[in-house]
């Protein structure tokens, strides 16, 4: 029976390792998703007020996107050098109206990992969103 005691101790030390690296792998993933959501909200809300302006108005709805999404990042906490922010307009029907143009932005953060790289994870995260531009000419 003597041989016995300490085992549980032994036992413990031996998976302990394996539960702290399941556990914070959960967290930097859970950390990852959260943030990637942040990206795509900013996305969204930056793609969406240009495609409600005016085409008329200045700034160029492209100009109005990147600048929106980059507030959003920053009021989320986001390093602005850490992001980078791409649009383009797409001509869908061919025929140069700007009516039936569309906004592409694709904007590309730089992931931080809170876990120092214990657990891999993506080294960015990369969100592309396209939308219509409805303003009136």
């Amino acid at each position: 029976m003597r041989s016995r005691r300490g085992a549980s101790a032994i036992e413990f030390a031996m998976v302990l390792p394996l539960l702290v690296y399941v556990a914070m792998g959960t967290l930097e993933y859970s950390w990852f998703l959260y943030q990637r959501t942040q990206v795509v909200h900013a996305v969204r809300e930056g793609v969406r007020l240009a495609a409600v302006s005016e085409l008329d108005d200045s700034p160029a709805p492209a100009a109005l996107a990147s600048a929106r999404t980059a507030d959003v990042l920053d009021e989320r906490g986001f390093a602005s050098g850490d992001i980078t922010i791409v649009t383009s307009y797409l001509d869908l029907t061919g025929d140069g109206a700007a009516t039936a143009d569309t906004l592409n932005l694709v904007v590309t953060v730089v992931y931080q990992p809170i876990a120092g790289g214990l657990v891999p994870t993506p080294s960015s995260m990369a969100v592309t969103m396209s939308m219509m531009l409805q303003g009136a000419k």
